[in-house]
């Protein structure tokens, strides 16, 4: 019985309770599971046939960030008024700078992690996304584990030949072909007079008595 294949967990889960993503990494391959409330979704990409990893930049916004933006905007606005306004301070002053404090912070942990990615697998046959790889300093980290291992996976199979030109037949050349030198024109010869033809007495002409 041959021992079970260890997986070492890339990045956290993520979805929710309906649905969720999980990226494992293996000696030969990387495991995709995506589960729902009824069933799983195993995807595997072997470092052998890896062509090539594409990270492209996510349609969509940061929610966290903008709205921890917001909240320091909207609550710091009116702790501000509150507190000019207000001679002595309330427990409402206080928890609109709480609410504050805690939106900057929000929006200053959201901006730290980076920006949202896309990243693909491509291989010869499909491309599958990871989902579970969002942010760039995440995805820059689990590249610098992955590359040594594709390297060392495809050093062992054999390089493709390149493709060799075909060659075509010589092509027979056929021989110039002589110019006719025009030829000089031939003195034309003197045709004979025509010689005049005899006459017959009954043809004769009569002549006068």
């Amino acid at each position: 019985m041959s021992a079970p294949t260890p997986y070492h967990r890339v990045s956290p889960q993520t979805g929710g309770i309906l649905a969720a993503s999980g990226l494992w990494l293996a000696d030969d391959h990387v495991l995709q599971i995506r589960s729902t409330a009824v069933q799983e979704h195993y995807e595997r990409i072997y470092f052998r046939d890896l062509k090539a990893v594409l990270v492209t930049d996510s349609s969509k916004r940061d929610l966290l960030f903008f709205g921890g933006v917001c909240g320091v905007l909207f609550f710091g606005f009116l702790a501000f008024i509150a507190t000019l306004t207000e001679t002595r301070a309330g427990p409402g002053i206080y928890f609109l700078w709480f609410v504050t404090l805690i939106s900057l912070a929000t929006s200053i942990l959201a901006y730290l992690r980076g920006r949202r990615r896309k990243v693909y697998a491509v291989t010869a046959l499909q491309t599958i996304y990871w989902r579970t790889l969002i942010r760039q300093p995440q995805i820059d980290a689990f590249l610098a584990r992955l590359r040594p291992l594709v390297e060392a996976a495809q050093a062992t199979l054999p390089k493709p030949e390149p493709p060799q030109p075909q060659q075509q037949p010589p092509q027979q050349q056929e021989p110039p072909q002589q110019q006719q030198q025009p030829q000089p024109p031939q003195p034309s010869q003197p045709q004979p007079p025509p010689q005049p033809q005899p006459t017959t007495p009954e043809s004769a002409p009569a002549q006068p008595a």
